[in-house]
């Protein structure tokens, strides 16, 4: 509603559904940040959600020239916003909001041993999604991101583990198995060559 979409846009100056461009301004304005104070208060998982989506996406932009512009780190200001959602809410959408925040910041990160436990945040998420999966593609889709965070959470047995069960799920339900198959000697074949194990 009004209210939803007025406190996220005032508390992060937004132009475009991307956040490609941030208004670093207006973004520390008495306003910006009065709003900013209400989402710190919030209890409203849709706004606080939605908010932590779109500073999760302005964390890209705060890397660059915009950062010094800035007196608040988006990054953090997402973290907390979607853990409280989680902590209110800790349903799927929420959940899969919070997986996508980690994972992003990992994408951007250079700093390996930060990357790694982005990574770990998120598989920590993951296995509560996958408590709530719905059905078994959901289930053989968690298990792909699982993998995935396992092996940059720089667990390779975790990751094996993973692409073994997504393997065995693809053997239950060949007729949706490709890309099951795929994805999971993708994550087999990277830590066998991280292993030393090239035969």
């Amino acid at each position: 509603d009004y209210k939803v979409t007025g406190v996220q846009t005032c508390a992060l100056p937004i132009y475009g559904d991307t956040a490609s461009r941030v208004d670093a301004k207006l973004a520390q304005s008495a306003f910006a940040r009065r709003a900013r104070a209400i989402l710190d208060e919030s209890i409203d998982v849709p706004m606080l959600r939605r908010a932590g989506f779109l500073f999760t996406m302005s964390g890209t932009l705060a890397q660059g020239p915009l950062g010094s512009k800035l007196d608040f780190v988006p990054d953090a200001f997402a973290e907390k916003f979607l853990l409280r959602a989680r902590y209110l809410a800790p349903d799927a959408e929420t959940l899969a909001e919070l997986c996508q925040h980690y994972r992003l910041r990992a994408l951007r990160e250079k700093d390996s041993a930060v990357k790694a436990h982005l990574s770990w945040q998120e598989l920590d998420v993951l296995r509560e999604r996958q408590a709530l999966a719905a059905n078994e593609y959901q289930h053989s889709s968690l298990l792909v991101e699982q993998a995935r965070a396992a092996y940059g959470a720089r667990d390779p047995k975790s990751a094996g583990e993973f692409a073994r069960q997504l393997l065995t799920w693809a053997g239950q339900h060949p007729e949706n198995s490709g890309d099951a198959i795929h994805q999971a000697n993708t994550i087999l074949g990277l830590v066998a060559v991280d292993g030393g194990d090239l035969e």
